[in-house]
């Protein structure tokens, strides 16, 4: 912070250009757009993925049934029924899946079966990442 014990002009020409400063940076950021991806469509493919606690097949069946009323096609990533110390798999194979799921130009939305501190634990790939829609299942 800009802070001055000496005259009062010199504190308020300091408080002012962190104002200044201030103002600029936070202005910046609420012009930046958001980016929407484009809405599914009846046969796009929707992955789910295991980023984070266990996930099996039998668990999935109610988001199959769901989505597949909704015309979607399902891929269950490799990470749905692995087990690995209460995680669906090591970092590394959460991380991986989920990585070809982005990579792949066939998946149209990602849904992360089950979220927790096992994603944040995991590192992706930032440039081949594209607008994707992602869910927590």
């Amino acid at each position: 912070m800009f802070l001055c014990i000496f005259e009062g002009s010199l504190q308020v020409n300091s408080m002012r250009y962190f104002i200044l400063i201030l103002f600029l940076t936070l202005n910046s950021y609420s012009q930046k757009k958001m980016k929407i991806p484009p809405f599914l469509k009846k046969g796009d493919t929707v992955a789910i993925v295991c980023t984070a606690r266990k996930f099996f097949p039998e668990d999935a069946k109610p988001a199959i049934e769901l989505l597949e009323s909704w015309g979607l096609k399902v891929k269950l990533g490799k990470t749905i029924g692995l087990d690995s110390c209460q995680l669906g798999g090591t970092d590394q194979e959460r991380a991986a899946d989920f990585q070809f799921q982005l990579d792949d130009d066939n998946i149209k939305a990602i849904w992360c079966a089950r979220g927790g501190y096992g994603t944040v634990r995991i590192k992706i790939g930032r440039a081949s990442c594209r607008e994707r829609v992602c869910q927590y299942v």
